[in-house]
This record gives structure tokens, sequence and C-alpha cells, in this order.
């Protein structure tokens, strides 16, 4: 698909929750691809505090019965800002196939054991970026990104920022790869051709801010320079 729609442009990648567990493999399975934005993606154990339940199910039936009921009671008990988000997640719940659901949340189970995912995450050959928000994120992972001194921008909101803050969110996105895609043109490496990363500074500054973990040098705005390589 890749190839087929982007034939000769960089390839920036953005994943979330589960969704950038995958990103991150298909990094090391795609040309062409100078970043990965990461949206509260797992990195730790305690990140599969819903795809992980899967592991106390012997069956994906009784799983995704369990993780609707769970999901409905979360929406119901939200307050407005974040229900419709995950009223949507439930409903996209309800249609998805309980074996598929059932397996990927085993397997992000396995995967994070001794924090397996995040130690993928940090090898990553490309630039990236951790999006996350203390209200959802858990202490062990807000420890592991402080630990590791993750190119990070935290957020305020819910898990799923890019329906309750689509702009702020579209925002950060750009802020990320627009200057890898002027780099990867200054280098004569590849077409510029970036797709639906525009953004409008009419909307105002993003609802996020930058954060700088320990052991980051100086720089400027909290953001970290990675050469592409």
């Amino acid at each position: 698909m890749v190839d087929r729609h982007t034939p000769t442009q960089p390839v920036g990648l953005v994943g979330h929750s589960v969704g950038a567990t995958v990103a991150a493999r298909a990094v090391r399975k795609l040309t062409r691809i100078v970043g990965l934005f990461s949206i509260e993606g797992n990195l730790t154990a305690a990140d599969a505090y819903l795809s992980g339940l899967a592991t106390a199910f012997d069956g994906p039936d009784e799983y995704r019965h369990h993780l609707l009921d769970r999901v409905r009671t979360m929406a119901e008990t939200a307050d407005p800002g974040r229900s419709e988000a995950l009223w949507r997640y439930h409903k996209a719940l309800s249609v998805a196939s309980p074996e598929a659901l059932w397996r990927i949340g085993r397997g992000a189970a396995a995967a994070s054991r001794m924090d397996g995912l995040g130690e993928a995450y940090r090898a990553l050959p490309v630039p990236s970026l951790y999006y996350w928000s203390r209200a959802n994120t858990p202490p062990q992972t807000q420890e592991y990104i402080q630990t590791y001194g993750l190119r990070n921008v935290e957020f305020t909101g819910g898990h799923w920022p890019m329906i309750e803050q689509p702009q702020a969110t579209a925002n950060a996105i750009a802020a990320f790869f627009q200057p890898r895609a002027l780099a990867t043109l200054a280098l004569g490496r590849l077409e510029l051709g970036w797709r639906g990363l525009a953004t409008d500074s009419a909307a105002g500054a993003p609802l996020c801010r930058r954060t700088r973990p320990r052991g980051w040098g100086p720089d400027s705005g909290g953001r970290r320079s990675v050469p592409l390589g």
C-alpha cells in the first residue's frame, strides 16, 4: 500500500495505543520511513490495562464480552469530553473479530513483559516522538519515559486526542514531521510529497506542551534534533 500510494515520497507513521506497537514493527519492514509518532503506544506492561485483560480469559468471546461491558461503563461515567471517544471505541469493539481482539490482547501482554515493547521502541532506527497525557499514562510508563529520556510531548485530555482534540493533535504531528520532510528535501534523498500534514496556524497553539526528560541537553523549545542519517 505504501509503495502504491507513495512510491517515491518519504513516509511518516502515526500509531495509537496497541496500534503504535504495530507501527513500530512496520518501521523495520518498510523503506523510506522518516519517523514514528506514537500516541500513547504501549511501552511497559502497565500499558496493557485493557488489551492485557485477554490473558485472564480462555476464549475470545468471553474476553470481548467483558471488554464491551468495561468500556460501556467507562463511557457512561466519563465526562462529556471523553465519552464520545469511548462510545466510538465501544462501537468498534462490537463489530471487531473476537478472535483477533483476544489474540492481539494476549500478544500485547506477552510482548510487554520485561518492558519488551519499550525496548523495541527505543531501538527504532528512525526518529520517534511519544505523545502522552498524565491522565492516561500509568506511573510505570511515566517513569520509563523519564528514565530513558524519550523524546515526548505531553498533552492534556483522554486516550483518544485525535478525537477529543483533533486540531491540536494534527499540529503536533505536523510539527514533528515537517522538519524531517525539509531535511530530507535538503539532502536530496527523496522527493517531497507529504500528504495530510498541513496545519492551520490560525487555529492557535496546540493544547499540549513539550517536556524535557532528564538527560536532555540544551535545545530549542524542548525539542531535540535527530539527524536522519
